[in-house]
């Protein structure tokens, strides 16, 4: 995130550059959408990872299998 912001912050200022060389529609519009970009990366909340949390309350006969995925058990089989 570091990085997008850096690269964020250098768009913004050779757009800035840009516009005060060549003060025209295009220069501005870049230079708006850069600081808006930049604004946008400063506003917008980063998601951080959560640790997975399993839980899962069993009765005092009863066993409780937890597993990150599908569990499969084995039957034994049955001659018929």
């Amino acid at each position: 995130m570091k990085s997008l912001k850096l690269i964020t912050a250098l768009g913004l200022s050779i757009a800035i550059a840009w516009l005060y060389i060549d003060p025209k529609f295009d220069s501005a519009v870049a230079t708006a959408t850069a600081l808006a970009a930049l604004i946008a990366l400063f506003v917008i909340p980063t998601k951080k990872k959560q640790s997975p949390n399993q839980s899962q309350p069993v009765t005092e006969r009863s066993t409780g299998i937890q597993a990150g995925g599908d569990v499969n058990i084995n039957k034994s089989k049955l001659p018929w």
